[in-house]
């Protein structure tokens, strides 16, 4: 079954102090969830503090440039183990 699914947040304004790294740690462990119990083998992941996360999460250990989206918009490969 395919299913597609987004979650987002907003960085302006931000409505609670410490916020960001609470939403930061709950994308990366939906991510991580998502791989391992899921098996979803695509995730599309902006923002660079959220990004990080999520890179860190998953342990991925290094990443292929596949395409540009758009300027400053990478589309990359993860590479390593699967999770």
């Amino acid at each position: 079954v395919s299913r597609q699914v987004a979650v987002l947040s907003s960085s302006t304004p931000t409505p609670a102090p410490g916020l960001a790294p609470q939403l930061e740690a709950l994308f990366a462990q939906v991510a991580r969830r998502a791989v391992a119990e899921w098996q979803v083998e695509r995730l599309i992941v902006a923002g660079g503090e959220t990004s990080g996360a999520v890179v860190s999460a998953l342990d991925i250990p290094a990443a292929r440039l596949v395409s540009r989206i758009a300027p400053r918009v990478p589309a990359l490969l993860a590479l390593g183990q699967r999770p």
